[in-house]
C-alpha cells in the first residue's frame, strides 16, 4: 500500500461524487487494465502497482480468471494517500478526500489476450457489488488553479484504444459526501443509500457508436435515508459538445433536507415543511443545462440567521424572508414550474454541473416575484 504523500491528487478517481460515480470508477479500472497489461504484456496486477498509477492508495484481497473469460476483484479498497484529520496538513487547495470500499467487481467475457495484441478493452458485462464510497471536501481552502475537466465522452475518448462494454450493473452501494463550508460551522452530510444502477452500451469504439451512440444510465437511490430518487441520463457519445439530456424524480421528503442544497442561495435556513415532490427535465452540453422541474412543497417555515435571536434586526430580516421566499407551492393555487438555467463550470466535474443545475430550478420556485429582482450574492457563487 502506497503511503507517499500527495500534492495534487488528481489521480483517475480525484472527482466529486454523485450517482454516477460507479461510472468514473469503471472507467478508472478500464483505464488501469489497459496501461497495466498493454505495459508489461502479461498478467500481473498488484496494489501498489495501481497506486503508483493513480496516486491513491489501493489494496485488494484477491483477484481471480474465471472459466478463461470473466475476471474477479474481491475486497478493493482505494483511498487517498493520507488521513483525512491530516486533510489541511496535506492541501494546498480544495481536493476531494476519497474512500472507496468495493465487496466486488466482475468483469464478464473479458478478453485481455485482445487487450494485449489489438488494444481492444472489451467486456460484455461489469457487476460491482457491497460498495461504500465517502468523499469529503473542506471549502474554507482557496480553489485550485483551473484546469479543464471533460465530461464522460471527453473523458472515454481519452482511454487509447477501444472501449466496449455492454452492461454495467450497480448493486448496494452507498454514497456520503461530506462538506466544510466557510458560511457554517457545522460539516454537511449527503447520503445516498442503497444505490442500484444499469449502464448500457459504454463505448468509444466508432464501429460500435455508428450502431447506438447513446450511454445510458438508469438509476435509483434514497436520499437523506428517505427520499426515493430514479433518474434516467442519456449521453450522446459522438456529439461535438457532449450533449446529454436527465430525467429524474423525487418523492416525498420533508423539507429540511433542502437546506444542504439551497440555504446558501437562499436567504433562509428551512426549520418545517413537506416535499411532495419533484421532476427533473433536463438537456445539457458542454456549455450550458437547460430545462423544467416540477416541484411540489408545502407549508414551508424558515428562520433567517440575520442579526442576534429577537433582535430588531433579525425580526426584520425575517420578515423580508417571508416576503422573498414562496411558503407553497401546489396545483391549483399560485403553482409555478421552475425554469432550469446553469453556465457549467468547466473546471468542475459533472456532478458540480448537475447539483448546479438542480439549485437552479429549485431556487426558480421558490422565489417570489419580489425575490427574483434580488441579484444572488457572492455566496451563492461560491458554492457552485
Amino acid at each position: 500500500m502506497m503511503t507517499s504523500k500527495s500534492n495534487s491528487q488528481n489521480g483517475v478517481l480525484a472527482t466529486t461524487p454523485r450517482k454516477i460515480i460507479a461510472g468514473i470508477l469503471v472507467l478508472a479500472l478500464l483505464y488501469l487494465a489497459y496501461v497495466l497489461f498493454i505495459k508489461d504484456g502479461v498478467v500481473k496486477v498488484s496494489g501498489s502497482a495501481i497506486s503508483r498509477l493513480i496516486d491513491m492508495d489501493v489494496r485488494f484481497e484477491s483477484y481471480e480468471f474465471l472459466n478463461g473469460g470473466s475476471l474477479e476483484i474481491t475486497g478493493l479498497v482505494i483511498t487517498s494517500p493520507y488521513p483525512r484529520e491530516k486533510y489541511r496538513d496535506e492541501n494546498e487547495y480544495q481536493r476531494d478526500w476519497i474512500s472507496a470500499e468495493i465487496g466486488s467487481i466482475r468483469l464478464e467475457n473479458f478478453d485481455y489476450e485482445r487487450l494485449i495484441e489489438y488494444r481492444e478493452w472489451f467486456a460484455s458485462k461489469i457487476t460491482i457489488d457491497s460498495a461504500r464510497i465517502t468523499i469529503y471536501k473542506d471549502k474554507t481552502l482557496p480553489e485550485p488553479p483551473f484546469e479543464y475537466k471533460g465530461l464522460p465522452a471527453t473523458l472515454l475518448q481519452k482511454i487509447e484504444g477501444s472501449v466496449k462494454v455492454y452492461t454495467i450493473d450497480i448493486n448496494h452501494m452507498l454514497i456520503q459526501y461530506d462538506e466544510r463550508n466557510k458560511h457554517s460551522y457545522s460539516y454537511g452530510v449527503i447520503t445516498f443509500n442503497d444505490l442500484t444502477a444499469e449502464c448500457y452500451n459504454l463505448a468509444n469504439d466508432s464501429a460500435a457508436l455508428s450502431l447506438n451512440p447513446t450511454f445510458r444510465i438508469v438509476a435509483n437511490t434514497r436520499a437523506f435515508d428517505r427520499a426515493e430518487i430514479e433518474a434516467d441520463i442519456r449521453f450522446d457519445m459522438t456529439h461535438s459538445n457532449d450533449a446529454f439530456t436527465m430525467k429524474a424524480t423525487v418523492g416525498p421528503v420533508a423539507a429540511t433536507t433542502l437546506n444542504s442544497m439551497v440555504a446558501e442561495v437562499l436567504p433562509a435556513v428551512i426549520t418545517d415543511g413537506e416535499i411532495h415532490g419533484m421532476n427533473l427535465d433536463m438537456a445539457a452540453d458542454d456549455d450550458r443545462s437547460s430545462g423544467t422541474l416540477e416541484f411540489e412543497y408545502s407549508d414551508l417555515k424558515f428562520k433567517v440567521d440575520n442579526g442576534d435571536e429577537g433582535s430588531l434586526g433579525s425580526a426584520l430580516a425575517t420578515a423580508a424572508g417571508r416576503v422573498i421566499v414562496r411558503k407553497n407551492n401546489l396545483p391549483g393555487g399560485n403553482y409555478r414550474v421552475g425554469e432550469i438555467g446553469f453556465d457549467r463550470r468547466k473546471d468542475r466535474f459533472i456532478f458540480n454541473y448537475w447539483w448546479n443545475s438542480l439549485k437552479s430550478g429549485l431556487v426558480d420556485v421558490m422565489m417570489s416575484d419580489a425575490g427574483r429582482v434580488i441579484k444572488l450574492d457572492e455566496k451563492a457563487m461560491e458554492v457552485q
